[in-house]
């Protein structure tokens, strides 16, 4: 896993993130004050955390359009309380809302096919194999949408 302490990744402004995870305003390190290099990526490229909120939902709807996956309020504010939480740190390999999204909708289409088994059609048998490989490339370990992965590849009978 590429994570690094926190005090590494933020240098200079560690105290200024750290006050802004007190406020509730950005997402927690994992275990062991752990973070990945790109951890204040989003609030770079919002311009600062005064817009993060209104950057993330931005990427997350024109994700959800080219995706056709809903992106209403109340899909807005689920993600934004995921992002807060550190649900994207903690599952995603990179957490931005374009890769939630994706990993949304590979779980949709992994279990929808899950649903209905057919492992002798060998159609069946590549899409299961190719999202959920997909999707445990896009997260991490021990994370729920891995494990998922993971257990669709074991019903996939081996070539």
């Amino acid at each position: 896993m590429d994570l690094h302490p926190i005090a590494d990744v933020c240098g200079p402004r560690l105290d200024e993130v750290r006050g802004w995870i007190a406020e509730g305003r950005y997402p927690p390190p994992l275990a062991g004050d752990l973070v990945p290099r790109d951890y204040l990526a989003l609030v770079d490229d919002a311009g600062g955390i005064e817009q993060l909120r209104a950057h993330v939902e931005g990427r997350y709807v024109v994700t959800a359009d080219m995706f056709g996956v809903l992106a209403g309020p109340d899909e807005l504010d689920d993600a934004w309380a995921d992002f807060l939480r550190g649900a994207w740190l903690r599952d995603l390999v990179t957490a931005t809302p374009e890769e939630v999204v994706r990993v949304a909708r590979l779980v949709a289409a992994v279990e929808s096919l899950l649903e209905r088994p057919e492992p002798e059609e060998w159609r069946w048998r590549n899409r299961v194999r190719a999202r959920a490989e997909h999707l445990a490339a896009l997260t991490r370990p021990g994370s729920e949408p891995h494990a998922i992965a993971e257990a669709a590849l074991a019903q996939v009978p081996p070539e």
